[in-house]
């Protein structure tokens, strides 16, 4: 798994929170973003990752996105721009 992959959470009750963008781990827990109207966090245990439901893993890669390349490199943009100011 890498960050920025999006996966689907099989357990999830509502289709807004079933997909999320996975943004790495801490400690105990896997961090992600999913979207409903805004972005939100979620957390899950990452002891989880490996469980299974009919036949399937609860948690599974579906896709990928630049979404955290395309964020960073106009926040360094940005900085950039800043330092020529100075």
């Amino acid at each position: 798994m890498k960050v920025g992959d999006i996966l689907i959470n099989r357990w999830a009750g509502h289709i807004d929170c079933r997909y999320f963008i996975y943004l790495g781990t801490d400690g105990k827990f896997i961090n992600g973003l999913y979207y409903n109207e805004r972005f939100k966090k979620v957390k899950y245990f990452k002891e989880d990752l490996d469980k299974m439901i009919d036949d399937k893993k609860v948690f599974e890669v579906v896709g990928h996105t630049n979404f955290l390349n395309i964020a960073k490199a106009d926040l360094q943009k940005i900085k950039d721009l800043e330092e020529k100011q100075c």
